[in-house]
């Protein structure tokens, strides 16, 4: 998990008409397409030079350690965040109830 602190912007402002347009780099909400996107709420970004290395200052990585997974995943759930509920395809609420029947997580 990487977080990534940034400051406010207002989120309603129209992208540039045309990619090369783009001089920062520019956080948006798409339109909402897919169920998917709907329920993951999603913020993406637009750069100005795509193949650069993306490495903002201030940047913080948080490591979870392997041996808390299961406790993390269980408390997810107990808050209604889940594969089923980000990935609401039909294969990933099999893996899902698939998840809740065995003691590996």
């Amino acid at each position: 998990m990487v977080i990534w602190p940034s400051p406010s912007s207002d989120l309603a402002q129209p992208l540039p008409a045309a990619p090369l347009d783009i001089t920062d780099v520019i956080k948006y909400v798409p339109r909402i397409t897919t169920p998917r996107l709907r329920v993951q709420s999603g913020l993406f970004t637009a750069h100005p030079d795509p193949m650069a290395i993306f490495g903002p200052s201030g940047i913080q990585r948080i490591t979870i350690p392997h041996g808390k997974r299961q406790e993390l995943k269980v408390s997810l759930h107990r808050h209604g965040i889940n594969e089923s509920v980000l990935f609401p395809e039909v294969d990933r609420l099999a893996r899902h109830i698939d998840w809740l029947q065995t003691s590996s997580h």
